[in-house]
């Protein structure tokens, strides 16, 4: 497969916006991305078959995309998705924890074995261990149990933020060894719809335990945690054990903070010192808020299938070489052009002849008048011999009824009877993605699934 070619910048994130906005597929006002189709093209042979060349950026390569094209069919909404990379927990991992001031891509989420994905809040980084420790604990949410924060504690030190659980038909199109789907529906929100605002303060980490601290089982009556920061609200108490913090329980995580610290002091009578906090904010809304922003998403999959006949529009016996992404491609309804809007169309222009002997051959290339200066010619898609039907694509020319047709492969001379043109207006739509491949065989029991990746 070779690598793809996105001739438009912004196509990515015009992507995601369709995928957000479905409803926009239902309508009819000119805007960009409508509609948008997976398009199979070029059925004649490469120079190398097994060493396709890479798509070329040019206006020439793209017109000879347009007319090239076999078929194209249509991309819904539940055939894109954004995906993230894919991070198994494995016992004896350290894994990064999330930062607000975070730069780069680090390993600060997880999916455990039932599907289940989660953020790491705080991965046991500390005075001593300045890299983190090694997560030796499954984080699992047990849907038996009411969890408020969605934020579980693990007897390795870790502490994880519950995020999603990956839907079994997102898995079963979108989830491979490299990548895990993100729900879609968990960032059509309106900031209005977070009670945190700018962000809050789920957790609050000690980087050093500090000494000589008086244990009062978390009721905050030996020691004093101090929030600063530009929201309002957080509080939290410490646990003490063995004259160390060994915990800190955010009591009320607050709202509308971009940034904070915090600080433990002994309260008057009592003693301790030497403890250093860590107070970090959440993003935007909260965790889990926006997962596309909030994982880092960089890459969406588009899924989309050619089952074999798809309801007769397309041959079984074909072969085709590229395959791609076109958006608002237009049909002529009575003298009107409009988007296409069904789910699939063949860019053929199709020619009923007499009857005859013979078999036009696929690929080769017929023509009316004569051959060094065709009136009319064509490359055979496909040959319907029972019907007399003449596939064809990459046509030029007007056609003349009642006149010879001849294959310069196989010699067959008929006459036309008749002519359908084009479902597709030629040269219409926007050529958004292309994959140069090997032959793709089709077959009349066969299912091409295709999964294009494309980054941003």
């Amino acid at each position: 497969m070779s690598q793809g070619l996105i001739p438009y910048s912004a196509f990515s994130k015009e992507i995601l916006k369709y995928y957000y906005s479905p409803e926009l597929i239902l309508k009819n006002t000119g805007n960009e991305f409508l509609n948008l189709y997976c398009f199979i093209a070029k059925v004649d042979p490469w120079v190398n078959e097994e060493s396709p060349p890479l798509p070329e950026n040019s206006d020439f390569y793209i017109k000879n995309i347009h007319k090239n094209l076999v078929a194209v069919k249509k991309i819904n909404s539940n055939d894109i998705c954004p995906v993230i990379k894919r991070i198994d927990w494995k016992s004896g991992t350290t894994y990064g924890q999330y930062s607000s001031n975070r730069i780069g891509e680090i390993n600060y989420y997880v999916r455990n074995s039932y599907d289940q994905v989660f953020k790491c809040l705080y991965n046991g980084e500390s005075i001593i261990h300045v890299n983190g420790i090694a997560s030796t604990i499954e984080p699992i949410i047990d849907y038996t149990v009411n969890f408020t924060s969605n934020i579980i504690f693990t007897g390795d030190g870790y502490k994880w933020k519950y995020l999603y659980t990956i839907d079994p038909g997102s898995k079963l199109k979108f989830f491979d060894e490299d990548w895990i789907p993100l729900p879609v529906a968990e960032h059509r929100k309106s900031l209005s719809t977070s009670i945190l605002g700018s962000g809050d303060i789920s957790v609050i980490n000690i980087y050093n335990s500090g000494n000589n601290y008086i244990d009062d089982s978390g009721k905050g009556t030996t020691t004093t945690i101090r929030i600063d920061g530009d929201g309002t609200g957080a509080t939290a108490a410490a646990v003490i054990s063995g004259n160390v913090l060994s915990q800190i329980l955010v009591t009320n995580s607050g709202k509308n903070y971009t940034y904070a610290t915090a600080n433990i002091t002994a309260n008057f009578g009592y003693s301790g010192n030497g403890a250093q906090l860590i107070a970090e904010v959440s993003p935007i809304g909260g965790h889990g808020y926006d997962l596309i922003s909030e994982l880092g998403c960089k890459t969406i999959i588009i899924t989309t299938e050619f089952n074999q006949t798809e309801g007769s529009t397309l041959p079984t016996d074909i072969d085709y070489r590229q395959i791609g992404l076109i958006s608002n491609p237009e049909i002529t309804v009575g003298v009107t052009p409009q988007f296409a809007n069904s789910s699939i169309y063949r860019a053929t222009h199709d020619v009923l002849l007499a009857q005859g002997s013979g078999t036009y051959i696929q690929d080769e290339i017929v023509y009316q008048g004569q051959l060094s200066n065709p009136t009319y010619s064509g490359r055979v898609l496909n040959f319907d011999s029972i019907n007399n039907l003449l596939y064809l694509i990459n046509t030029h020319g007007t056609i003349s009824i009642n006149q010879p047709l001849n294959g310069t492969t196989s010699k067959i001379i008929r006459l036309v009877l008749q002519e359908t043109i084009e479902q597709l207006i030629p040269y219409s739509g926007n050529i958004l993605y292309i994959e140069n491949r090997k032959k793709i065989q089709r077959t009349s029991s066969g299912l091409e699934q295709f999964r294009l990746t494309l980054n941003y």
